[in-house]
């Protein structure tokens, strides 16, 4: 029987052990992540700058036993991938007034 438990409560378990722990600068950091997806056997996390996924990768082992498991996976996202949300972003905001060139 596939492996079927909330991954965002493996999250906020973590989240709580870092903060029982004072670990606070991890705390902070996890805290304010934007872009996390829960799937049915994991939380996957995508880091949007380089000194956060340090930070994180640095820990990963620690998020993982905090989580009780290897259920924490970390990625990078790639520049373009940031530059083209930040455009999407500006879009909206301005809508046709915005030119952006290439």
């Amino acid at each position: 029987m596939p492996n079927m438990f909330d991954t965002s409560l493996v999250w906020a378990q973590v989240l709580k052990k870092l903060r029982d722990n004072n670990e606070h600068a991890l705390h902070g950091a996890c805290a304010d992540l934007r872009d996390i997806e829960f799937t049915a056997d994991y939380v996957i996390i995508t880091a949007h700058n380089q000194t956060v996924y340090t930070i994180l990768k640095k820990h990963l082992d620690l998020l993982n036993k905090y989580a009780g498991g290897e259920y924490i996976q970390l990625w990078l996202a790639k520049k373009e991938a940031n530059k083209k949300k930040t455009i999407e972003q500006l879009q909206e905001i301005f809508g046709d007034k915005l030119i952006v060139e290439k």
